[in-house]
């Protein structure tokens, strides 16, 4: 996976959000700058289950605090989390969120998660 197409930042993030709705699961990161070492640390998680992040239909949205606007300040206060802040959030096809982590080193929590939620197994049979 090239994590630079799955990735929005800030403002376009919003508005992607929007956009995914009923057709993919999103990794919402929050982090304070671009330079977090929890921001980098999540991507590496990502990139080494690249295959089973995208056989979920997830994509991956980052919002920096450092990098504010109306949009990005708005989709902060949507989901409850300050601009010092790093969390991480996941938010099913239906656009609720389904689960808040102040670190993801390791997405096998939110893949089990996600693959006993009834869309998802409709999903596996319709695949298989």
């Amino acid at each position: 996976m090239n994590l630079n197409t799955t990735t929005s930042r800030n403002s376009a993030a919003v508005d992607r959000l929007n956009a995914l709705h009923w057709s993919s699961r999103v990794a919402l990161v929050f982090s304070p700058s671009e330079d977090d070492p929890r921001y980098w640390e999540t991507l590496a998680a990502i990139e080494r289950v690249a295959t089973e992040f995208a056989e979920r239909d997830m994509v991956l949205l980052s919002i920096f605090g450092d990098q504010r606007s109306l949009n990005s300040d708005r989709i902060r206060q949507r989901f409850d989390v300050r601009s010092h802040e790093f969390v991480a959030v996941l938010i099913g096809k239906d656009g609720g969120e389904k689960n808040r982590r102040d670190r993801l080193s390791d997405l096998s929590e939110w893949f089990d998660q996600i693959d006993g939620m009834p869309m998802r197994r409709a999903e596996m049979r319709r695949r298989n």
